[in-house]
């Protein structure tokens, strides 16, 4: 079979056909080397046979070789002049990119590169082609693999992503490519940083490939039928872990029950909804996720992103962590709140004072649920009151007794993520009020007292205003 009817039978079969007939406006990715080359052609005689394909080609000039990248730049220009297609380019220095972000030359390049194809995608409303083929899936599930990256990492290169990125290259080989490209005059330049075994993926490709082949030359093949059934049970378990999560919180209980591929997909579910939804953990990750929802004490665990999963009491949750944050003020650090004509918002709370409680009728309770409230004497209070959070070894004086707040917490059964969260107003003395519990002994009203502070604190989660 010729290359390109083996890669329209190769779209037929994986979908990819139907979505171009859908959209029928295809940004192409185009390097000026032999896949994209040869992938250009391939749409031109699909646009030759159906005129309603509507062709772009998108070029990002890495600056990574200098005049090489340039020459690369100028070659796609023409090339794109002469058929008549519309040519976007985009220049980024990835090495300075790459050392402001401490993030290595290959792992930059492809995130601005497909930061580039996103825009475009979303600007022309597009699909964008990807001219990975058959030997480029080998190569990643060999450099998963080595990476310890799971069953997920065998799934290799989706012909069909975010139904909005396609591979129609993936059945073809990486010299089936070039012979095509020799034959039919396709003209195209030579990347030389491939030559050079210092990156990953070419000691793979110019390495361990051959020593593969020798054993099987339909490795590549090989591989591609691994990465197919990868790919149906990877979705299988996940459309069944998604099926279980309905909130950003999962029940332990339930978690424990669950067979271990089910439960590694529930955790990543929780996790990207609080990263984004195409992060990804290693399988350490995943383990020691495991190992706080099996224990019996709980706990948390630091994830990329900075995202912390939390193991509490009865659920488990993700959430942002407050060190990896600028923007997020220590829960330690005190704020004064003497005045009392306004609400200050702390986490998911709202606090708000008021004497004699006549503040808060006109003003907050309809928009917020009240949580708590609790009332000082104006008389007992010492000095000038304070907003924080909870810090280790808050003590508070609760009937009759100096008692460690963390044990009354516990004690009441209220949550982790709620201490970590809970407002603590104090003046000069100490704690003058903690939620849950009231005013310290030595400032509750009494019977004779005039002036009554009210210390209302409402909780915003979950809340919109009408």
């Amino acid at each position: 079979m010729e290359p390109f009817e083996k890669a329209l039978d190769f779209c037929i079969k994986s979908g990819i056909g139907s979505l171009i007939d859908q959209k029928g406006r295809i940004v192409i990715a185009f390097s000026g080397g032999a896949d994209s080359s040869a992938l250009l052609s391939f749409f031109c005689m699909l646009k030759e046979k159906n005129p309603s394909v509507h062709i772009i080609c998108a070029h990002m000039n890495h600056m990574i070789r200098g005049s090489e990248s340039d020459r690369d730049e100028e070659f796609c220009k023409k090339v794109c002049a002469d058929k008549g297609i519309a040519l976007e380019v985009c220049k980024r220095d990835i090495p300075e990119i790459a050392k402001e972000k401490g993030m290595g030359i290959e792992e930059c390049a492809r995130a601005e590169r497909y930061a580039f194809f996103e825009e475009l995608s979303r600007r022309e409303d597009c699909l964008v082609a990807t001219a990975h083929n058959a030997d480029d899936n080998l190569e990643t599930v060999i450099f998963n693999l080595v990476r310890g990256s799971g069953v997920k990492g065998l799934t290799g290169i989706d012909p069909i992503r975010e139904n909005r990125y396609i591979r129609p290259f993936l059945s073809l080989g990486s010299e089936e490519i070039r012979r095509l490209c020799r034959r039919d005059n396709i003209p195209f330049v030579t990347d030389s940083t491939n030559a050079d075994t210092s990156y990953t993926r070419n000691c793979i490709r110019h390495r361990v490939v051959p020593r593969l082949c020798e054993i099987n030359p339909k490795a590549a093949q090989a591989a591609l039928r691994l990465s197919r059934s990868a790919r149906e049970d990877c979705d299988y378990l996940e459309s069944e872990a998604e099926r279980l999560v309905s909130s950003d919180s999962f029940p332990v209980k339930r978690a424990r029950e669950l067979h271990g591929a089910i439960l590694s997909r529930v955790i990543l579910i929780l996790y990207r909804k609080k990263a984004h939804k195409n992060a990804s953990l290693s399988e350490k990750n995943i383990f020691d996720c495991k190992k706080i929802i099996y224990s019996a004490e709980g706990g948390r665990i630091s994830l990329p992103h900075g995202i912390l999963m939390c193991v509490d009491r009865d659920i488990i949750y993700m959430e942002k962590d407050s060190r990896e944050s600028k923007d997020i003020p220590s829960v330690g650090e005190a704020v004064e709140i003497n005045g009392r004509d306004e609400p200050v918002l702390f986490h998911q709370s709202l606090i708000c004072i008021s004497e004699n409680g006549n503040y808060i009728k006109d003003n907050v309770q309809n928009v917020y649920n009240l949580s708590l409230h609790a009332q000082v004497d104006c008389d007992r209070i010492y000095g000038k009151v304070f907003l924080r959070g909870r810090r280790p070894g808050d003590a508070f004086e609760f009937r009759g007794m100096n008692r460690k707040l963390k044990k009354l917490l516990c004690d009441k059964g209220i949550s982790r993520r709620e201490r970590d969260e809970l407002p603590i107003i104090e003046d000069e003395k100490g704690i003058l009020a903690v939620p849950y519990f009231g005013a310290r002994d030595s400032a509750l009203p009494t019977a004779n007292s005039k002036n009554i502070l009210h210390i209302y604190v409402y909780n915003t989660k979950n809340t919109e205003k009408e």
